[in-house]
């Protein structure tokens, strides 16, 4: 068999929304599978490239290379999808990959496809027998020609793969040097195989997110005519921290601890009283709807305790809630970037001990809680978040008739600035 000659094929980027990570996981397989290298365009060359646009023939042209691979990650109605593009060195479109995503991370499955529908074109292009009248026709400035594939207005995604092949071609590359199964594996998750790494995306395997953060936050509290005295804090400094862990694409673990700092209460009979004002949750959450947006149903359960530490009889109760968790998450990217997410729980009391029992007898007790926050990725695994919440307790006294008539109100307000890093 006669000993083809090994030609110069570029990779030039996957585009798109938070697509770094699939950007490296194409650079590896591609290099690990046909030895392809990588090069650089402009961010709107290469949006030109991976949609098959006015201009595109002349770029690849301009990169002096036998082939040319650019992408271009897609987000539109909740799907996203991987959009793979492969040019010749002349310009022309030889094949186009589309397939959808469950992340914002490539699979086994996702390589897989890849390997089998991809592959071959590019394989073909490394042993092709270079032209020697590439530029015979004048040059590279023909963009206005008409599409040379069927498939040339590409659409903004489709969703489904729209090639496959049958085979793919026999004694091209050396089997050995391409990418195995568990080396697919570890493309997909973020190991590493041959000296070859690619990173983990928050959607794919096990990932760990820490932050730290200080803010503000206060207490309001409002028992209504009842003869108990009220309670409004001015904003006073507070520490928060967040972990979370997500051992699936769809589901995570959540913990909130905070707790204001250096908090008194003026104006009793014993003087300044130090004050507490402290809480932590717990909650699981699964996404329903997972892409572009997730919507993650959420469950848990936390505590929320305020305490002055004075004998003042005249003072504001304290109060100490245990509570339950149900609500819901909503979650989108601006971007690669940015993301916002928002929070709505409602939160029954089930326990905490109450002052006012002895008085006006149990209470029944349940929170609303809403939050949002906006997150901005400043490195690979850095981010900073500001946040704001809003958590609010109700208080009814049934058996206490007028004396308890309007019930109580304790609101807990709070806003943090946090750092953040995930892995």
């Amino acid at each position: 068999m006669a000993i083809l000659p090994v030609l110069a094929v570029v990779f030039v980027g996957i585009g798109g929304d938070d697509a770094a990570r699939v950007d490296k996981q194409m650079s590896a397989l591609l290099h690990k599978d046909a030895n392809v290298a990588t090069a650089t365009v402009a961010p709107g060359e290469l949006r030109t490239l991976a949609r098959h646009g006015d201009g595109a023939r002349a770029i690849v042209r301009g990169l002096h290379a036998d082939g040319v691979v650019a992408g271009e990650v897609v987000s539109a109605h909740g799907h996203v999808t991987l959009r793979v593009i492969v040019y010749d060195g002349d310009g022309r479109m030889t094949d186009l990959v589309e397939t959808p995503l469950s992340g914002r991370a490539l699979t086994r499955g996702d390589l897989d496809v890849l390997r089998s529908n991809l592959m071959p074109d590019v394989l073909a292009l490394v042993h092709a027998t270079p032209s020697e009248d590439r530029d015979a026709d004048g040059g590279g400035d023909k963009d206005d020609a008409p599409a040379e594939d069927p498939k040339a207005a590409l659409p903004a995604t489709s969703g489904e793969t729209m090639r496959e092949h049958d085979a793919a071609p026999t004694e091209t590359a050396d089997a050995s040097g391409a990418v195995s199964a568990d080396e697919a594996l570890a493309l997909a998750t973020g190991g590493e195989s041959d000296g070859v790494s690619a990173d983990t995306s928050p959607d794919e395997g096990l990932r760990i997110r820490a932050a730290l953060g200080f803010g503000l936050t206060g207490r309001g509290f409002s028992p209504g005519p009842m003869s108990v005295a009220g309670y409004a804090s001015a904003p006073v400094g507070a520490v928060r921290v967040d972990a979370e862990i997500r051992p699936t694409a769809r589901t995570s673990l959540a913990l909130v601890g905070e707790r204001a700092l250096g908090m008194t209460t003026p104006g009793l009979a014993d003087g300044n009283a130090p004050t507490t004002l402290s809480r932590w949750q717990v909650s699981a959450a699964y996404a329903l709807v997972h892409g572009a947006v997730r919507l993650a149903p959420l469950v848990g359960v936390g505590g929320r305790d305020f305490g002055i530490a004075s004998k003042d009889p005249s003072r504001a109760p304290d109060s100490h809630y245990a509570y339950v968790v149900a609500g819901a998450a909503l979650s989108t990217s601006i971007g690669s970037r940015v993301s916002l997410a928002g929070l709505a729980a409602v939160e029954p009391v089930f326990g905490g001990d109450e002052p006012t029992e002895m008085a006006f007898g149990e209470a029944s007790r349940w929170a609303l809680e809403l939050g949002a926050s906006v997150e901005v990725r400043a490195t690979e695994h850095l981010f900073v978040r500001g946040s704001a919440s809003w958590q609010r307790f109700s208080w009814t006294w049934d058996d206490a008739g007028a004396r308890g008539a309007g019930g109580a109100i304790d609101s807990y307000p709070a806003g943090t600035l946090s750092l953040g890093a995930d892995y």
